[in-house]
């Protein structure tokens, strides 16, 4: 593989490559993001763990495929999430999988992530 990036952080359509079309960084920095949270609610390289990476990750297109087929499988990411938070709270699952799509023109948008009712519930001090 030639790639350079952080995994798991880089978007499934960075690492997929090819000069086709171009990404929208944008939706790209919104997978980032949840790459983050996981590691913020379920410890580090969460998200590596889900994916049964090594502690070596290494960016290449043969990545996308596994992303593929892992988010092709129903409750991958509910299960995933379940197995450190316990039961999920339904506002969070929507955070989550809205920012976990694999095409990007359905990933959520950094206003749609904003806009959670998971993170307002969060930012609410009351």
């Amino acid at each position: 593989c030639d790639m350079a990036g952080t995994m798991p952080f880089m978007a499934p359509e960075v690492l997929a490559g090819g000069d086709e079309e171009p990404y929208d960084p944008s939706r790209c920095d919104v997978w980032s993001t949840v790459v983050v949270l996981l590691e913020m609610l379920c410890g580090p390289d969460k998200f590596g763990r889900m994916m049964n990476w090594g502690r070596k990750h290494i960016p290449c297109p043969d990545r996308y495929d596994e992303l593929k087929a892992f988010f092709e499988q129903p409750d991958a990411v509910s299960a995933a999430l379940e197995a450190d938070l316990g039961t999920l709270d339904e506002s969070l699952y929507d955070l989550v999988s809205g920012m976990f799509h694999l095409d990007s023109s359905l990933r959520w948008s950094a206003k749609q992530v904003t806009a959670s009712p998971w993170l307002k519930a969060s930012w609410d001090p009351s």
